[in-house]
């Protein structure tokens, strides 16, 4: 009894450390190094920014400004994806977004117009690829 003891609390004591490492090869598509520097280095703290990141889903309010040529608000939107990209890892869709975001400012309507549904669609196979990794 005491060695099934035993090894079910070195199993407890080993858990978190695999799910963890489950949880980073699962997002393997992340630079997750970069993401958890965000985080100090605290997988539990990564792991709920990257769930909210999920639940933060921007994408609809994106398209919807979009059409509506609504630049000040998308502004803001692409700001906040941008920033939550990075925050978790996803370096070319927040570099994108900040490309995007500098050619708003500079008034470089053109490009943001060839680049937002690359960028969306781009977003969206991130929001996609980060909710399995977390199921």
């Amino acid at each position: 009894l005491k060695d099934v003891e035993k090894n079910a609390s070195e199993e407890e004591q080993k858990s978190p450390e695999t799910a963890s490492e489950a949880l980073l090869s699962k997002l393997a598509f992340l630079d997750t190094a970069m993401g958890l520097s965000c985080c100090g280095n605290d997988v539990v703290l990564y792991k709920e920014i990257v769930s909210e990141y999920v639940d933060d889903d921007r994408s609809e309010k994106l398209d919807e400004l979009y059409k509506a040529q609504n630049w000040n608000e998308y502004k803001v939107q692409i700001h906040a994806v941008k920033s939550s990209a990075l925050s978790i890892g996803a370096m070319d869709l927040s570099d994108k977004a900040k490309k995007i975001e500098t050619c708003i400012n500079e008034l470089d309507l053109e490009t943001v117009l060839n680049s937002h549904e690359g960028l969306l669609s781009d977003y969206k196979e991130i929001m996609t690829k980060v909710s399995s990794a977390l199921s």
